[in-house]
């Protein structure tokens, strides 16, 4: 691990409240209330830089709450500034992880007839698409703030976060998070070879992060002939008889998703032992020309739209159908393009009777320097599904790749 590691002050605090502050100053919000809870997405961390699995119940004018389900987490708290020297963003933490506690601490800061903003009743998430907020804390709420006023801001304050350009501290964060993405992918590349089990090629990706300083959000991973599936391996709930062994002219595929100081970067390593099949080398090549159409796509004045469409092309044109999206922001909270386009047939083969989703979407926005993309184009035929990408920085100029080793398949002997 590097000597020095970045980390966000209290500078970057100020700029983050602030922002926020003027947000609900549009919205003629008087506080927001703002849970992690155990959501993907952890907002509350936005917010406090120090996420507890609770929620912050953050005023118009005044110093913020964090209330947390158990002492544990706020003897944690204390820890980090007392042993660790860091100075806390937000100092009143307190245990109170049901809707009278946060009822009461919104009462306190005098806004029982204010107008509340919530986040977390409606988001586009992966595995919350329809929210995440507690649907009896909310009826608490709704019953003991009679005079209250309830705005659901969960997506134009997921907006503001994600579709506001990155400050310099929050690139470095990035940056270092696509770093330790980047040496995962090469311990997966060094580890894979005929023999070797599935569990040690996902042990290698995780302890990686892990010894680096981050934390890896269980990767999705795929191992074997067909790879049109994907999601955490089904050991992982599931017994199986005996791990997995690779063999050869199977496709390794992981999403390695790293978390480092709360920002998170992907990259869609695949990797084929050869002899790779016809089918395997059409899906990367149509993958990674998806990725190369989209790059040229990540410029200012260009809109997020002008990218899908741009990635879509290449994929349709090469005879293939994608499953996941190619695209959506980092994270994933604003924006991401359409999902399973062109399966039906794979579906009718199998018998799903159905396939796909859909979910509001904004595509007309303009790309900004400082806006994190990520990039991961899927190419799918028959059962074979190939998957590369990584996070794309939009700058001035050329845009930044932030992992070349994970936007092409990588073919090993």
């Amino acid at each position: 691990m590097a000597k020095e590691t970045p980390m966000l002050s209290l500078k970057e605090r100020d700029r983050r409240w602030a922002l926020v502050r003027t947000f609900m100053k549009e919205k003629g919000l008087d506080c927001l209330v703002v849970p992690g809870l155990q959501n993907r997405e952890a907002w509350d961390a936005y917010l406090s830089y120090e996420p507890g699995q609770g929620v912050v119940i953050f005023p118009l004018e005044g110093e913020p709450t964090y209330l947390t389900w158990h002492g544990s987490k706020v003897g944690r708290h204390l820890e980090n500034y007392t042993s660790r020297g860091i100075v806390p963003w937000i100092e009143d933490w307190r245990v109170g992880g049901f809707g009278r506690d946060w009822v009461n601490v919104i009462k306190e800061k005098g806004y029982e007839s204010g107008t509340l903003g919530i986040v977390g009743l409606s988001t586009i998430n992966p595995f919350a698409l329809e929210g995440y907020f507690p649907y009896k804390t909310y009826v608490y709420m709704l019953e003991n703030l009679p005079k209250a006023k309830f705005v659901d801001v969960s997506r134009p304050f997921v907006e503001l976060v994600v579709l506001t350009p990155h400050s310099e501290e929050e690139l470095a964060m990035l940056r270092h998070s696509a770093y330790i993405g980047k040496l995962a992918c090469e311990a997966m590349l060094n580890v894979v070879k005929p023999g070797v089990s599935e569990n040690e090629i996902y042990a290698t990706i995780t302890g990686t992060i892990y010894r680096n300083g981050a934390m890896p959000l269980f990767p999705p991973f795929r191992a074997g002939p067909a790879l049109v599936g994907a999601g955490y391996p089904l050991w992982l709930g599931q017994g199986q008889t005996h791990p997995y062994l690779i063999k050869r002219g199977d496709v390794v595929a992981a999403e390695i998703f790293v978390i480092y100081g709360g920002v998170e970067t992907q990259q869609q390593m695949t990797v084929a032992v050869k002899p790779v099949s016809d089918i395997s080398k059409k899906c990367a090549e149509v993958a990674r020309a998806s990725f190369g159409a989209g790059l040229k796509m990540c410029y200012p004045g260009k809109t997020f739209k002008d990218v899908v469409e741009a990635m879509e092309a290449v994929v349709a044109e090469g005879g293939c159908w994608h499953m996941g999206p190619l695209i959506h922001t980092m994270p994933i909270g604003a924006g991401a393009g359409r999902l399973d386009v062109g399966a039906e047939a794979w579906a009718k083969r199998h018998n799903i009777k159905a396939v796909g989703y859909d979910y509001p979407r904004k595509w007309d926005w303009e790309l900004k320097p400082g806006l994190s993309l990520q990039l991961e184009p899927n190419a799918c035929l028959d059962d074979q599904r190939i998957n590369v990408g990584c996070n794309v920085l939009v700058t001035e100029g050329e845009p930044e790749v932030l992992n070349k080793l994970a936007v092409e398949m990588r073919v090993i002997g």
